[in-house]
């Protein structure tokens, strides 16, 4: 195009189509979402393998070999969707391979925990990306690529007999309120929870008294706090997105009363 030569490259990544744009006479490569706002302030973020908003998990073998692609040309600009560009063959080189290896990391340590037989959860909770990579999680976050690549690999099924069927774990919750004695004990024990600096678990025990009576204020107002705590602290803007959406549909069910 107006006598200069592109070139295209199939690199999945961020999307499953995703394209790099080279432009041999300038050296530059056009890599979209591949890796995250490129020429903003260090330290950058690790990418989303898996977007809670609902997709099919990114592959991170397919992400690492786009981005040995793009390296392989050995580019002296590199342009994202987002910011400014990389300048320079040795600073790309040092971005681009330590975001490459912080997704290998995250993906062989996650496969090394399945091959040891441990669950989703508990690799949720144990792998965290070393300092020495100098990412944040303020796009992407290390628990949800672990379970991307987990569900990506053995799917749904965690071996648990009682998930082989239709009838969820939430059928059960109106007789767990029912044996606790009513809801007021497990609000109770939701608030002490929430004190206790477990948030979480407030939102599952609000969950059981909700599925018992969806209007139940005491459990509405203890997960409007839960919510609320964990948007105070949330560093991940995707996930304040989320909470803040959990805050406003909790207000309005309390507004309703």
């Amino acid at each position: 195009m107006g006598g200069v030569d592109f070139q295209l490259f199939s690199t999945p990544g961020e999307t499953p189509d995703h394209l790099t744009v080279w432009i041999p006479a300038y050296k530059t490569a056009f890599i979209g979402d591949n890796y995250n706002g490129a020429g903003l302030p260090e330290p950058m973020s690790f990418p989303n393998l898996y977007a809670i908003r609902g997709t099919k998990p990114r592959w991170a073998l397919d992400w690492i070999s786009s981005i040995d692609k793009v390296l392989a040309l050995k580019p002296e600009v590199v342009l994202s969707g987002h910011g400014d560009p990389i300048l320079g063959n040795a600073e790309i080189t040092r971005r681009l391979t330590r975001f490459r290896d912080a997704i290998q990391y995250v993906h062989d340590e996650t496969v090394k925990g399945m091959n040891s037989g441990k669950d989703v959860f508990t690799l949720m909770q144990e792998i965290r990306l070393p300092a020495s990579f100098n990412l944040t999680e303020s796009f992407g976050k290390v628990n949800w690529s672990v379970r991307g690549i987990y569900d990506g690999y053995v799917g749904w099924f965690d071996m648990n007999p009682s998930t082989m069927y239709e009838t969820p774990p939430s059928s059960v919750y109106p007789d767990l309120v029912k044996m606790a004695g009513g809801p007021e004990p497990v609000v109770r024990l939701a608030l002490e929870k929430l004190q206790a600096g477990k948030p979480v678990e407030t939102l599952h025990l609000t969950d059981i008294v909700l599925a018992s009576d969806q209007n139940n204020r005491a459990a509405l107002e203890a997960r409007l706090k839960a919510l609320n705590y964990l948007r105070e602290h949330a560093e991940n803007y995707v996930e304040s997105g989320y909470l803040e959406y959990g805050i406003g549909k909790t207000k309005e069910k309390l507004a309703s009363k």
